[in-house]
């Protein structure tokens, strides 16, 4: 399945190292879910004199529950409310995930818990309550190439409490830099992008989690925990 971003703690370089430092530990490990056949598989990446893109220029993926799964994270102390949801978007050998992240409390949810609306996704990755990140050849746990940020669309949430069910929209995404911790940042890498096209989703969260720790996970990534490391 797919890797994870998670707007709480602003990703890591393996992601898993990452996760546990920030307590996102859970033991979904490292198992791949079945890719959908209805994938596409990457485009050519996009390539010039100067660049070499592990992103492809579009993607229009089918989300299932074959190739994609949520975590909802409930509220603990000063951890906020957070939902994800990953999902892997190609059938390549080291495929690409997707990453919906939700953060109560935060940017697109400020004064208020995750709710239904439609949103423009928030592009601060520090205080983002609505993020979207692509995270490109996913090889295990914490091998994976690069981190794509989205610095436009639009999220559309109809359900947010039995499935997280909505519409991401006209989303870009922007090669990005990591930080020495390995974790995404907001500063362009270079002139890689990436789009989406309109990627419908309806999908039951696993059993909550405890603690203000992720519930059980297939996805090869863990979401990035950003709002973890930002309340701890």
């Amino acid at each position: 399945m797919p890797a994870k971003f998670s707007v709480l703690a602003v990703v890591a370089t393996p992601l898993l190292p990452f996760l546990l430092a920030c307590g996102g530990d859970d033991d979904g490990g490292g198992g791949g879910g079945t890719a959908d056949a209805s994938m596409s598989t990457d485009a050519p990446a996009q390539m010039d004199a100067a660049l070499n893109c592990t992103a492809s220029a579009t993607y229009s993926p089918t989300i299932g529950a074959d190739n994609a799964q949520v975590d909802d994270v409930p509220a603990m102390g000063q951890t906020p409310h957070q939902q994800y949801l990953d999902a892997l978007i190609n059938t390549d050998q080291m495929p690409d995930q997707l990453e919906i992240a939700l953060v109560a409390g935060r940017g697109a949810f400020t004064g208020g818990d995750i709710k239904t609306g439609t949103f423009q996704l928030d592009t601060a990755l520090t205080s983002c309550g609505a993020c979207s990140l692509l995270i490109t050849d996913v090889a295990g746990q914490s091998e994976f190439a690069d981190f794509y940020f989205a610095t436009s669309g639009t999220l559309t949430l109809t359900s947010v409490e039995t499935n997280l069910t909505g519409t991401l929209t006209n989303v870009t995404f922007q090669h990005v830099m990591k930080n020495a911790m390995g974790q995404p940042t907001n500063t362009p890498a270079d002139g890689c992008t990436s789009t989406i096209a309109p990627d419908a989703f309806d999908l039951p969260p696993p059993a909550a989690a405890t603690s203000g720790e992720s519930s059980a996970r297939r996805v090869i990534v863990q979401p990035l925990k950003l709002t973890q490391r930002a309340y701890k």
